[in-house]
């Protein structure tokens, strides 16, 4: 994947140095790059995927810096640039695919940075009224000195409490910030501006049931994965949770023999074994891989550098993940789709006291069968206050429970 990197204002030559070193050591790929003496922009690339392109004529200058992939353009720097010429920003707002972009327009002295409406390739910058710096690596902005190594006091009582609902241009630095899905950026004399980008566009709200609602998720993960199988060889990395488990079921409906892919952890763990197990059984077609992480200090050395700032599960699963990417990748697989993330989603469509609530008897009586089911379907329904003054007293236990184990945390 390309890393971009950029700087505009006061950029000593050491600090460009060093930040394209911090940049482009996560790949190690040649770098390319560009600048301009009289305004003191400069932009550079490294990686695979990652493209510059320039229009030198007429004068002065439109350069572009690109990674990923545009709907419709072969690389993303130069269909950033025709956009950008044909239309402005509104051309660059027009942009469809996983993109990341920074164009520098020379006849207005400004530069815009922009990524997809996801966001996922969105890069890291910062901004002190003076100097701009941009680069793919939130870390390497803090190590090249361009920014003060110092916390955000925001972002750690999210991670440090569990709550991840920090806003999505948050980072772990202080004077960092992170471009947002769909949005523009410009910077230039007149300051730093944001400008309306690729946004995400939904259809009118439909009024669905929770049946309605869950049919109308399940439908729309089955064409995803579908499409997206069909153009590679594509397998599931398997966990054994209701997210990786209904990726593998919408796989299934395309491929029966599937092939999936667990990670292991070091000695027996009796819950996660009888989990995958009874994901194993519940496909009679797949076959299944099981990766061991042993733990070693070797698979630390032989993990590379987190590629982006750091989160608290981050440094502990790379090791695990980095050891599946091999295995998978040494049986010949193009690519592999997960539910990272899914739990989430699931817990919003669908929650244990919705079989009360719908007088779903059958189904509730067979969910109290099992000792996990049945916790969280009691604690759910009295949690939705159907108990009365019974709700109000589970309520008071989870509270101090809570308090019991993050001692840290406050109430406002």
């Amino acid at each position: 994947m390309g890393m971009l990197v950029a700087g505009l204002g006061h950029v000593g030559p050491s600090q460009w140095v060093d930040l394209v070193q911090e940049t482009a050591c996560f790949d190690g790929s040649d770098f390319r790059d560009w600048h301009d003496a009289d305004t003191g922009v400069r932009l550079g690339i490294a990686g695979p995927g990652g493209t510059l392109r320039a229009v030198p004529s007429p004068s002065p200058a439109l350069v572009a810096i690109g990674a990923g992939f545009l709907d419709g353009a072969e690389e993303v720097a130069a269909g950033a640039l025709a956009a950008y010429r044909w239309a402005g920003p509104a051309g660059l707002a027009g942009l469809r695919g996983q993109y990341s972009f920074a164009l520098w327009d020379g006849a207005t002295r400004s530069l815009l940075v922009g990524s997809d409406a996801v966001g996922l390739q969105a890069p890291a910058y910062m901004w002190d009224g003076r100097s701009f710096f941009l680069s793919s690596r939130a870390m390497a902005l803090v190590r090249a000195g361009t920014a003060p190594p110092a916390w955000d006091p925001v972002y750690l009582a999210h991670a440090f409490g569990g709550l991840w609902s920090r806003t999505a241009s948050a980072t772990a630095f202080r004077a960092i910030r992170r471009a947002a899905g769909g949005e523009i950026l410009e910077v230039s004399p007149r300051g730093l501006r944001r400008l309306s980008g690729n946004r995400l566009s939904f259809e009118d709200a439909r009024a669905l049931g929770t049946e309605g609602a869950v049919n109308e998720l399940g439908d729309r993960l089955d064409r995803v994965v579908a499409s997206t199988s069909r153009e590679r060889r594509t397998c599931v990395a398997l966990s054994g949770g209701i997210d990786s488990c209904v990726v593998a079921s919408a796989l299934a409906k395309t491929n029966p023999r599937l092939e999936a892919f667990s990670l292991v952890a070091p000695g027996e763990s009796r819950v996660e074994n009888e989990a995958v197990a009874n994901v194993v059984r519940a496909f009679p077609g797949m076959r299944h891989h099981r990766v061991e992480v042993s733990g070693a200090v070797e698979e630390w050395c032989d993990s590379p550098p987190l590629f982006d700032e750091p989160i608290c599960a981050g440094p502990v699963l790379q090791p695990g993940r980095m050891a599946l990417l091999r295995e998978i990748r040494a049986a010949g697989f193009e690519r592999v789709v997960d539910g990272e993330g899914g739990d989430e989603l699931f817990d919003m469509a669908w929650w244990p006291r919705d079989l009360f609530r719908d007088g779903a008897w059958g189904r509730m009586l067979g969910a109290l069968g099992s000792r996990a089911p049945r916790s969280r379907m009691v604690s759910d329904i009295a949690a939705s206050g159907a108990f009365g003054f019974l709700s109000a007293r589970s309520e008071r236990r989870q509270r101090a429970g809570l308090r019991a184990r993050r001692p840290w945390l406050r109430e406002a």
